[in-house]
């Protein structure tokens, strides 16, 4: 079935709020599904998840440069020992730690702060792989530079 829009769409993937649509674009732009757009329900896991989302782009920012930038060669060690992985950059990285360690404190990671990070065993790179925050790769307890 041919659907033809109204507008010219400049890219293929979006929404059309005026037709009441969202379209995406697949197999390298041979095909383009629309249908009618739905706002999603506001949930308690929605409000969690972005309450968790804003607390660990603020750590993120309130972290040492030092710490980012050992982070990122602590990505790069992480690509040269799993090459078959997809390869992830700090933030994420950054991101599933302070999950893990919101984990075993049992609590959110909203409820998390620069200072628990560094008291907890993720003072530092070394300490958190340590720790089994990180996945231990070699030359990682080289990556002491600490959090704060």
């Amino acid at each position: 079935m041919k659907v033809y829009m109204k507008k010219y769409l400049s890219a293929y993937s979006g929404k059309d709020v005026e037709e009441g649509v969202i379209y995406s674009s697949h197999n390298y732009g041979n095909v383009c599904i629309a249908r009618t757009y739905k706002k999603p329900k506001l949930t308690d896991n929605n409000t969690n998840f972005a309450k968790n989302a804003k607390q660990c782009k603020l750590l993120w920012d309130n972290v040492s440069e030092a710490f980012k930038v050992e982070m990122k060669i602590y990505a790069q060690l992480l690509s040269i020992d799993f090459p078959e992985k997809i390869k992830a950059s700090s933030y994420p990285l950054f991101v599933g730690l302070v999950y893990k360690l919101a984990s075993s404190l049992d609590v959110m990671a909203c409820e998390l702060n620069v200072e628990d990070l560094y008291e907890n065993g993720a003072g530092s790179i070394a300490e958190a792989a340590e720790s089994g925050y990180l996945i231990y790769v070699q030359n990682v307890e080289a990556l002491t530079k600490p959090i704060l």
